[in-house]
């Protein structure tokens, strides 16, 4: 159920309930039989907003981009963070690279 299913079932739900009379026809009973199950799959708790897509690396959305604008290369990376990740992971293995010819350096004195 989501939550425009739930947000309708429960407004038709609300008007057709009479605490003096019983009125209620087949979509609100249905409603009601349904209910129980869903808030055990906790969809009614607070009610969930649908996921948005989010850039794991700097949080950009579809609504609010990387300034300059960007896009998707993975369902939760922007271009922007894939070069920037690609950058980083070109920068520490030059510096492992150095790192090691030091190392060789000392070791060869």
């Amino acid at each position: 159920m989501t939550i425009d299913e739930f947000l309708q079932g429960w407004k038709h739900f609300c008007k057709c309930i009479n605490f003096r009379q019983s009125a209620l026809d087949a979509d609100a009973i249905r409603f009601m039989n349904e209910m129980p199950s869903e808030v055990a799959k906790g969809l009614t708790g607070p009610l969930r907003k649908p996921k948005v897509q989010t850039c794991k690396g700097c949080g950009c959305t579809d609504a609010a981009a990387c300034p300059g604008g960007c896009h998707w290369v993975e369902p939760d990376l922007c271009n922007r963070c894939a070069h920037k990740t690609k950058n980083q992971t070109q920068e520490k293995r030059h510096a492992n690279r150095n790192s090691h010819r030091s190392k060789s350096n000392q070791n060869d004195s």
